[in-house]
């Protein structure tokens, strides 16, 4: 079974140079935390999160650094992190910024030929979504998130002897 089987085809995208505002309520909107960022030709040229959001905007002493992205299903408390009465602050400055200037622009990928063992390896290292590209190229054509994942595994669970 590869990628192409599991993906979730025409996924919600950015480009890269819409607005903070404009994709935090986009997450909002359809309850994801993050959204893969492509080009005019829809080529994949990064990955957009919360979590480069969150990081944007937390005093420097709270950042919890480039890893972050990596962190699965991870609930948030921003009490405690230095002088939350700044973050307005700081949120307001970022609304306006294009999401290339905090998006992950090396974001790990799958092409639609890969197999879903590797798909399920790149999920547990790098989390959900994996953006898929096409083979040959980085035209995103869907996403796998840890859900298909753990649909394929159900199945598999189910057909075993």
């Amino acid at each position: 079974m590869s990628c192409r089987d599991l993906m979730i085809e025409n996924p919600i995208t950015v480009t890269e140079n819409q607005k903070v505002s404009e994709v935090l309520k986009l997450f909002n909107k359809h309850e994801i935390r993050s959204v893969p960022v492509v080009n005019d030709d829809g080529e994949l040229v990064g990955m957009y999160s919360l979590f480069n959001l969150i990081n944007s905007i937390l005093p420097v002493s709270a950042n919890l650094g480039d890893d972050i992205t990596h962190k699965h299903d991870m609930g948030i408390s921003l009490a405690g992190l230095g002088d939350a009465s700044m973050m307005p602050n700081r949120l307001k400055k970022e609304l306006d910024i294009p999401v290339n200037e905090f998006m992950n622009k090396k974001p790990a990928f799958v092409s639609t030929n890969t197999e879903f063992r590797e798909c399920v390896n790149l999920l547990s290292k790098f989390g959900s979504p994996l953006p898929v590209v096409e083979d040959g190229s980085k035209k995103l054509v869907g996403i796998i998130t840890s859900q298909e994942a753990v649909i394929e595994l159900t199945d598999m669970m189910e057909n075993l002897d």
